[in-house]
């Protein structure tokens, strides 16, 4: 009986030779499955024939994968207006994990004037508008995305629901907003497995 933590396994699935393929070793299969993220595993191998000969038990190992990351960058302060002037405006924000800088404005909600980003990713976002028109109100949009693809973004869908307006010269830095985050580009890994080297017997986990 296999001690606590431990799997026995006494079949594998075996390749067999296609016809007019020339004799060649045979590949034993096992797949394992429910096994813990970032976990090392330890295994041993061993094959016999028909006439139970036996081979040598060889001891192994693998560590599987992180788990994908699937969640957004979450805002934890602002965006807010931190320096207005008559032509120029710093819009700041912050993220609780490391994201690039993206902010849109425009005079009109299509954020037509300016696409300004920053491939850096980091925790504190600062973005500095200049050449600003004095008494004109401006919409402005902002986005952050992780490494895993991941995106936050205060406009989400385009709906324009969640627009920051700053008016050069006499507005005051406005109030923080609640974004709204959706998922980017989805991390997909392969969950590793035993290297092919006969057929597992015995598997156990270390932490």
């Amino acid at each position: 009986m296999a001690a606590p933590g431990e799997w026995t396994f006494e079949r594998s699935r075996r390749k067999g030779r296609s016809p007019g393929v020339s004799p060649g070793p045979l590949v034993h299969l096992v797949d394992i499955d429910n096994l813990l993220p970032e976990m090392t595993y330890f295994y041993e191998v061993q094959s016999a024939d028909m006439s139970g000969n036996a081979s040598e038990v060889i001891l192994r190992s693998f560590r599987t994968l992180a788990e994908p990351d699937i969640l957004a960058p979450t805002i934890t302060l602002g965006p807010v207006i931190t320096a207005l002037s008559n032509t120029t405006a710093q819009i700041e924000w912050a993220t609780d994990e490391q994201a690039t800088t993206v902010l849109d404005h425009g005079t009109r909600r299509a954020y037509e004037i300016a696409h300004t980003e920053d491939a850096e990713r980091v925790t504190t976002h600062a973005v500095t508008l200049t050449g600003l028109v004095a008494d004109v109100v401006y919409h402005y949009r902002i986005e952050s995305t992780d490494e895993s693809g991941n995106t936050v973004d205060t406009d989400p869908g385009g709906t324009r629901q969640h627009n920051r307006i700053i008016t050069s010269r006499h507005s005051r830095p406005g109030t923080p907003i609640q974004p709204s985050s959706s998922r980017g580009r989805s991390c997909t890994q392969k969950p590793a497995g035993p290297p092919c080297c006969g057929v597992p017997t015995k598997l156990w986990a270390m932490s």
